[in-house]
């Protein structure tokens, strides 16, 4: 929440490899996942932020805020098509629950948290 997108971007990604190295690909968590995409969004790298959103779908398929912000990357790869049905999929994944699910998410928004509305 800071702009500071360079620096986000090298520790999450450090933080992963570590993840990654112990775990393997699927043990790592998908909330550190997710924030790596956003960063790769918010940088406009968005073939980049496409991959990293579909890593954390293999991981969690119905996380809302991972098929959203995925939607929002596509039409910038002209898969215009794809975003609208995606986009109506995170907000019914929203609807059921699946969401971030940490234990302080019942207490606190987390940031590029979905809202219910």
């Amino acid at each position: 929440m800071l702009n500071e997108y360079d620096k986000a971007e090298t520790l999450l990604r450090e933080e992963l490899d570590e993840m990654e190295a112990k775990w393997g690909k699927e043990g790592v968590h998908h909330l550190e996942l997710l924030y790596y995409g956003i960063v790769q969004y918010e940088k406009k790298e968005y073939r980049k932020a496409i991959e990293t959103f579909d890593w954390v779908l293999r991981i969690y398929p119905q996380f809302s805020e991972a098929q959203y912000y995925k939607a929002f990357c596509l039409p910038y790869t002209e898969r215009y098509m794809e975003a609208p049905e995606l986009i109506q999929e995170a907000i019914a994944n929203r609807k059921k629950g699946y969401t971030i699910n940490e234990d302080n998410a019942i207490y606190e928004r987390y940031p590029y948290q979905l809202r219910n509305n």
